[in-house]
């Protein structure tokens, strides 16, 4: 017989029944275990999904849990599971570069070299390798040293490989031959190609000069370390996801090299594989003779790249963790800790909350000068504030509910604060109580779009219609006293297109920015309008039709037209415009639009512009047709 407590205990485990029914709950769930990288949770979640909705389209999901999977298998060495999860991949998504990534890895951890080799020739020959996959033949042949074929290779069929991979190449080529400045000049080559996903390159020849000198790095062929540095920065050394092909053939694994290639990953941002590196580190203990904070450093970057990049939260704590250990009276960053996992309670980390309230306390005793009472309280409530969504996040409403309650009697105006208080009513289903909270937090950053959004969502959820007005007002004032630089303005309109909300465009267009904004200005502006009408919902054309008539002023299309006429898309979407009829141009404006881009045709030289301003001249003509006839 089950006793009260053993009940109790199951009852609390279990997910509301509502939510066993809410295929939104479980998708959620899908898309952090897929964030987190916990293949058995996905996996899970995806079941849950196709349970709720049948229909429910989870092809890209279907995609990286496959991928997950098949690299988890690599890693455990086996390799025929993984291959039948890459098959998979194959099926759903067949000319998906992370699929040949896959494969690549495959047979190179399998040591297939000869095998990876003869698969990606026979797709190359066949034209069945898109041209990003397309360097894993040149790698494959470096690996087995089939210098000839690799030059015949290049030489011949240069044209199916990105620039970045055959300077790379040759770099490759160069080192080999001792040809050390001709190499450095080939690898800079790859910093000026524009194919920033296949930049790697310029890091072999980075390891290969700091093999040769590890310890002072200094000068090669005549050249200082400032001008080798300059020709291979780290913007240069933007490296594959595969990046473990780079130390198989180049540099052996000992102590002293797993270090330099340790702080070589830091340097160029590649903190994944410096990741990777660190446990080698501390298995050998060669880390202990760092200097402490060094290594504290280490480990705090690597987890924030893990967050930042990867949205690994369970593998950033872990590193922080580390950092924590080696200076746990870091105070600074124990706070940012607490802000990060407060705003985004994605781990049941409460111990750091805890433990930085503890330091907190005792900072202020031993510095009584630089805290007083009233902001030691306004901290630990904030630091309570905090908690409340972690809390939350562990199924523990009522202690949430305590944590916002008290933190709101010491700071009421806290930014914290008032965002916690947004979330317990959120979760509480209570738009009236959100209301005031979201107000304030308005009032103290006008600047995000969030809060935009979610009290614009609240105001047409209580029909507060004169409040919505206001707030656009408020918006666009704020933005119109503000905006004057391009990048300031592109910001503003991802905020205006993430909020989807054409009245504030409007106002935007007619009140604030029209009457005193440069061209430039009004030209981004007209690409949002069509960005945001294109994408809205086709099932209301009629909307769409009138919504594009009317804020898509005529003149300004016009305008456009004459100011800026060196921009090729921007005048295709244009064009789109007036030959659908929803955009009306006077008859004279395109006669004269007519002869100008007739005279450009004869002067370009550059094929694609010259194919360009054919088709703008042949809709043209079919507008000018269309509008005599009428």
């Amino acid at each position: 017989m089950m006793t009260k407590q053993k009940k109790r205990k199951k009852i609390r485990n279990q997910p509301p029944p509502l939510l066993l029914e809410n295929e939104a709950y479980y998708y959620t769930q899908l898309r952090a275990a897929l964030r987190n990288e916990s293949i058995h949770g996905a996996s899970e979640a995806l079941k849950k999904v196709r349970k709720c909705n049948p229909q429910a389209e989870l092809k890209e999901e279907q995609l990286r849990l496959h991928l997950m999977r098949s690299t988890a298998r690599i890693k455990a060495k086996d390799f025929p599971s993984a291959l039948q999860d890459l098959e998979k991949v194959q099926l759903l998504e067949p000319e998906d570069i992370r699929f040949f990534q896959g494969m690549a890895r495959y047979f190179l951890d399998s040591d297939q070299l000869q095998q990876g080799l003869e698969w990606f020739q026979i797709r190359f020959y066949q034209d069945q390798l898109p041209k990003d996959a397309a360097i894993y033949c040149l790698k494959f042949l470096i690996l087995l040293k089939q210098w000839p074929q690799l030059e015949t290779l290049v030489q011949n069929q240069k044209s199916q490989f990105w620039a970045a991979d055959l300077h790379w190449v040759r770099g490759i080529l160069h080192l080999r031959a001792g040809e050390q400045a001709e190499a450095i000049e080939s690898f800079a080559k790859t910093k000026k190609s524009g194919q920033w996903m296949h930049q790697a390159p310029a890091w072999n020849a980075w390891i290969k000069l700091r093999q040769h000198h590890p310890r002072t790095f200094s000068a090669i062929n005549g050249l200082p370390e400032s001008e080798i540095k300059k020709h291979l920065g780290s913007k240069a050394c933007l490296i594959f996801p595969d990046s473990h092909w780079n130390y198989r053939f180049i540099l052996p694994n000992t102590k002293e090299n797993t270090y330099y290639k340790l702080l070589d990953e830091l340097e160029t941002k590649e903190w994944s594989r410096a990741a990777d590196i660190l446990p080698k580190l501390e298995k050998n203990k060669y880390i202990l003779s760092l200097d402490p904070q060094i290594v504290g450093r280490i480990y705090r970057l690597a987890g924030w790249q893990a967050w930042s990049e990867y949205q690994n939260i369970n593998k950033a704590v872990f590193f922080w963790r580390k950092a924590l250990a080696k200076s746990p009276d870091d105070l600074p960053f124990r706070i940012s800790l607490a802000i990060l996992l407060g705003e985004n309670p994605l781990h049941f980390e409460l111990a750091i909350f805890h433990e930085t309230e503890v330091l907190l306390r005792k900072k202020a005793k031993q510095q009584p000068a630089t805290f007083s009472v009233a902001q030691l309280q306004y901290n630990l409530a904030e630091l309570k504030a905090l908690e409340a969504g972690v809390q939350y996040c562990n199924d523990k409403p009522r202690k949430a509910k305590q944590c916002c309650i008290a933190a709101e009697k010491v700071a009421p105006e806290s930014p914290y604060v008032l965002a916690s208080l947004v979330s317990l009513y959120h979760g509480e289903r209570e738009p009236k109580k959100i209301m005031p909270y979201l107000e304030r937090l308005f009032e103290q950053n006008k600047k995000d779009p969030s809060i935009y959004c979610d009290l614009k969502d609240i105001y047409q959820q209580l029909n507060e219609a004169s409040k919505l007005s206001r707030l656009r007002s408020q918006y666009g004032e704020f933005f119109g006293d503000h905006v004057h630089s391009e990048h300031e303005l592109n910001i503003l309109f991802g905020y205006t297109l993430q909020a989807k909300d054409p009245g504030l465009l409007q106002f935007l267009l007619e009140k604030k920015i029209r009457p005193s904004a440069p061209n430039h200005f009004i030209l981004e502006l007209g690409n949002c309008f069509y960005e945001l009408f294109s994408n809205l919902d086709g099932s209301d054309d009629h909307k769409k039709e009138r919504n594009i008539k009317k804020f898509v002023l005529p003149g300004m299309i016009e305008c456009l037209l004459k100011e800026h006429r060196e921009n090729l898309p921007l005048q295709a979407k244009l064009m789109e415009l007036v030959t659908c009829g929803l955009v009306k141009v006077k008859l004279t404006g395109i006669a004269n639009l007519l002869s100008s881009f007739e005279k450009r045709l004869m002067l370009q030289t550059n094929n694609f512009e010259a194919h360009h301003s054919y088709v703008i001249i042949q809709i043209l003509q079919n507008v000018s047709n269309k509008q005599l006839a009428s």
